[in-house]
């Protein structure tokens, strides 16, 4: 038998599709959110005992309602909760430092399951009889006396941070494949050059399709690929109240008669903007988690242009942000020339970087620096004294 690495989805809910996929044998069915709801009801019945402010970090009820939340992270206490809840011990198997940690409130739990820690991530760590073997047959509880689970545990932890390290030493390119012989060329105008320097056959259509290769990191970079570690070239944020240009920062904007708390209350309330009901709750909303429940809880899809507007929606909100907040206005500027990234695993809005490889379509960042061409016109063009 030998450990393999289960992977989950990369989102704030890794924690809980993790020990739902081992404690339960799937995620699926809304698993996140109802355990969640476990840890939520559990430190409200707790009174403080176990669970009281300080090891929170908050109050009970403040937490119950934060921890309800799909944007936000699971932790320690999330682990305790469901250990008890499941009757397991909870082992956490470090990818960086080869180290396990123990999760086992539930004193005399005769068995274990296993959780792959990268130091952002949480994925599954199984048992399996034969390399490649199906999911269905995996083995996720063992005695927890067990010694040799937690030695394949943590060799399997060892591999996966070897190969981390490999990718870390690469990036993506993207380049153009010929659909005639396959040969890669690194823009449009290769492509054509291509075509007119090399025979093909009669049936060669003269098509290409777009691929992605891996390249050594060192490397010099492409026209329009990025590398996040450059300071000096970009400028990047996390989607965190605390952030100045990130759509939860507390800065009201009015757009044409209604006020709204933050970018983000606005934004929200545009995915329905028939629901006048649904609107005025966003507009009440005191936090970012209220307003991200209104919108999660409803049974219905978003509008039907909705991937079509959402971008023009949010460059209406920020220019708001931006003109009606002198502060806020001189940040941007400040930025110079630099790349803007906000640094999010939502695809469309953000980038990471995955095992040191770049991804994402940072439209969030690629809006605020149009905001900052147009400020930088508007003030250029302000009549002088």
């Amino acid at each position: 038998m030998e450990f393999v690495r289960r992977i989950v989805p990369n989102d704030h809910e890794c924690l809980f599709t993790a020990v739902a996929l081992q404690a339960e044998g799937s995620f699926r069915n809304a698993a996140a959110q109802r355990l969640r709801a476990v840890c939520a009801e559990t430190v409200l019945a707790d009174g403080g005992a176990m669970f009281s402010e300080a090891v929170l970090g908050r109050p009970p009820t403040e937490y119950a309602e934060w921890i309800r939340s799909p944007f936000n992270w699971g932790g320690e206490v999330e682990l305790a909760i469901l250990a008890k809840h499941f009757g397991v011990r909870i082992d956490v198997v470090g990818m960086q430092g080869g180290y396990v940690i123990e999760y086992d409130i539930p004193e005399g739990a005769s068995e274990k399951i296993h959780l792959l820690y990268t130091g952002q991530h949480y994925d599954a760590l199984v048992g399996v009889a034969t390399p490649g073997a199906v999911a269905d047959q995996d083995l996720r509880r063992f005695p927890v006396g067990d010694a040799s689970s937690r030695s394949l545990a943590l060799a399997c932890a060892a591999a996966e941070q070897k190969a981390a390290e490999l990718r870390a030493s690469q990036r993506v390119k993207k380049v153009l494949k010929c659909n005639g012989c396959g040969a890669l060329c690194n823009d449009s105008a290769a492509f054509q050059a291509h075509c007119m320097e090399v025979e093909h056959g009669d049936d060669f259509d003269y098509m290409c399709e777009e691929v992605e290769v891996i390249e050594d990191a060192s490397a010099p970079l492409a026209e329009g690929q990025v590398d996040l570690t450059d300071d000096a070239q970009f400028h990047t944020f996390y989607n965190s109240a605390a952030a100045p240009f990130s759509n939860f920062f507390p800065a009201a904007i009015k757009v044409d008669t209604e006020s709204f708390p933050t970018v983000e209350h606005f934004w929200q309330s545009q995915r329905y903007p028939d629901d006048t009901d649904l609107r005025s709750k966003i507009r009440a909303a005191s936090t970012i988690t209220e307003v991200h429940h209104l919108v999660s809880s409803l049974d219905r899809p978003d509008r039907e242009d909705w991937d079509q507007a959402k971008g023009d929606v949010l460059l209406q909100a920020l220019r708001a942000k931006f003109t009606q907040h002198v502060e806020l206005a001189d940040h941007l500027l400040s930025t110079g020339e630099q790349t803007i990234v906000n640094v999010d695993s939502d695809d469309w809005g953000g980038m990471k970087v995955a095992s040191g490889i770049s991804s994402g379509r940072n439209n969030v960042g690629l809006l605020l620096m149009q905001v900052r061409c147009e400020l930088r016109a508007n003030q250029t063009t302000q009549p002088m004294g």
